[in-house]
């Protein structure tokens, strides 16, 4: 599933629980720095993918206040980096001819709000294997 992605760069979960004083965790952070460099122009471009970190830190803004503007930008990229590797996870899997299920909170939890990768660019594939 894409949250083991999630996991491998340390996206999984609240940052208060990925890390402890003097244990090291919290994924991968050379991995996870070069997904920082990925994102930050994604919003200055304007790519397909800064309509999520615009939505995200609408949210923020709002029911936020007490954050700082650093803490609601750096939780905007986090949601919008997440959109892109459950994408990568997607398209990879389907590329390889593996098996694709449906995102766990459409599956399980009955959420409504897909974004389909095709939506943010990716070119939708056909493998015959």
């Amino acid at each position: 599933y894409a949250s083991s992605l999630w996991k491998f760069f340390g996206y999984a979960g609240f940052s208060k629980d990925r890390y402890q004083a003097g244990v090291k965790g919290g994924g991968s952070k050379a991995d996870r720095s070069v997904l920082y460099n990925w994102a930050t122009p994604q919003v200055k471009l304007k790519t397909p993918y800064e309509a999520d970190y615009r939505a995200r830190r609408a949210i923020t803004d709002t029911q936020r206040p007490d954050w700082s503007n650093a803490h609601r930008h750096m939780d905007a990229l986090r949601v919008m980096t997440k959109l892109f590797l459950s994408h990568f996870w997607q398209m990879y899997r389907t590329l390889e001819g593996l098996s694709v299920a449906s995102p766990y909170p459409i599956a399980r939890l009955g959420h409504d709000g897909y974004v389909a990768p095709a939506e943010r660019g990716w070119t939708e594939v056909e493998v015959a294997r």
